[in-house]
């Protein structure tokens, strides 16, 4: 069924687009580009500008800024990216991982995994390499994250149909964040989950009522959004980051009384509405299909019947041969790439994970954590709606960049432990001095 597309040709808005662009170019603000690029990545590629799409745009304007950027940190001193020794260990895995899979791609070449290379290129590479620049000043994550709020929820307010058609709809259809019809619904939900998780850490590091407020609002309307579009893998895996970036705060003590009153008072507004409208029919309707998961049981087996036959190598991206995929992270490493490209996969979380840890998930002032623990969460939604969504270069580029993100957070928050550490260790033998020190000199 061929993508419906959407052309953007008007003169303003091409002009504006492009002016935009040049700005963001010219004082390097790579933040900003991966910001909207990774906010609308998976769908807009059903979108003209001009003679290209808005991915080329998008993809020429953060090689651009980054160029810029890196530019200006030119000396040979902050040139160099401040690496600790762990830290080439996730660079060099990722090299070969994408090594193994273009061998892969080369020895199996169809179209769809033809496709699936350019995506893990474009998409999964470039953002990752991108995030890799900017995260390690914290005021750049900030901004990233800001532009990845305000792209998902522009692309919201244009996707949703009109009010009067929305209120009449919603009571038969299931699907109505579809933005442009023939686009998978799962691209529009990504976004919004991880705004909404993106806001939270906003709430939770902002003491303004009014920016509160506002994130609050935000909020309530990327879940909305989330709920429109009928994705249950991203509804599930949500919940669960939600759930453990609260737990967190609360640890922490730093959730206020009042906005926990509003998140349970809210959430149970959403609850009774949901279940007044034929969303819900996703759940508990007649073709709700829980017990083969949507089929995808099914689709379980036959891919691990393929792992079976091709148990070390892999069967390579298509390994169905009908341009479709196992609908699991895990097992689709298994039958396209085998056991080798399963432990790229394992060993590749593994080093994320372990910087998350290594210096203590709490480690750092309370904006830094809280980011750090926001970006933790944002990679635990992907690993839940991975377990039935799942594609290596199709559905998970959010896993790559997040991770990038993780990695390059939590080197700051050993810099400052690290920092912190020297400080307290030099006061000691001060204060050692100060008691054993009389007006007369030292005793």
């Amino acid at each position: 069924m061929p993508v419906e597309r959407l052309r953007i040709d008007e003169p303003v808005l091409l002009i504006g687009l492009v002016f935009l662009c040049a700005l963001i170019i010219l004082r390097g603000r790579v933040e900003i580009a991966t910001g909207v690029y990774c906010a609308t990545q998976r769908w807009a590629y059903s979108v003209d500008i001009g003679p290209t799409v808005w991915v080329w745009v998008w993809v020429f304007t953060i090689i651009a800024s980054a160029i810029v950027f890196l530019l200006r940190r030119s000396t040979p001193k902050s040139f160099r990216l401040s690496l600790d020794g762990k830290v080439p260990n996730i660079v060099v895995w990722s090299a070969f991982w994408l090594l193994w899979m273009f061998c892969l791609w080369r020895s199996f070449p169809t179209e769809y995994s033809t496709q699936l290379m350019k995506n893990l290129l474009v998409y999964d590479s470039l953002s990752f390499i991108a995030i890799s620049l900017l995260a390690s000043d914290l005021s750049r994550v900030k901004m990233f994250a800001l532009t990845y709020i305000g792209a998902t929820l522009v692309s919201g307010v244009i996707s949703i149909p009109s009010l009067p058609e929305l209120i009449n709809s919603i009571q038969y259809s299931i699907f109505q964040l579809r933005g442009l019809d023939s686009v998978n619904y799962l691209a529009f939900a990504v976004p919004f989950s991880i705004a909404t998780i993106f806001l939270l850490v906003s709430v939770s590091n902002t003491t303004g009522w009014w920016y509160r407020v506002l994130a609050i609002a935000a909020i309530l309307f990327c879940v909305f959004c989330v709920l429109l579009t009928g994705a249950r893998q991203s509804i599930v895996a949500l919940g669960a980051a939600w759930a453990i970036y609260i737990f967190w705060l609360l640890r922490r003590k730093r959730l206020p009384r009042w906005f926990v009153m509003v998140a349970i008072i809210m959430t149970s507004l959403v609850i009774v509405l949901y279940s007044q409208t034929a969303l819900v029919s996703r759940w508990l309707g007649p073709d709700a299909n829980l017990d083969t998961l949507g089929g995808r049981i099914q689709v379980w087996q036959d891919a691990w019947i393929v792992f079976l036959r091709s148990p070390i190598w892999g069967s390579g991206f298509d390994y169905f041969g009908a341009s479709y995929s196992a609908h699991n992270l895990w097992l689709d490493a298994l039958a396209g790439q085998g056991i080798v490209g399963f432990t790229f996969l394992i060993g590749f979380l593994v080093i994320v994970v372990r910087f998350a840890h290594a210096t203590g998930i709490d480690i750092g002032r309370d904006d830094l954590a809280g980011w750090r623990m926001g970006a933790f969460c944002v990679l635990i939604y992907s690993l839940v709606q991975a377990m039935v969504a799942g594609t290596i270069g199709a559905s998970v580029s959010h896993l790559f960049w997040v991770s990038a993100l993780i990695w390059r957070l939590s080197i700051a928050a050993k810099r400052e432990l690290l920092a912190n550490t020297t400080i307290s260790s030099l006061r000691v033998p001060l204060r050692l001095l100060a008691r054993v020190s009389t007006p007369d000199g030292y005793l």
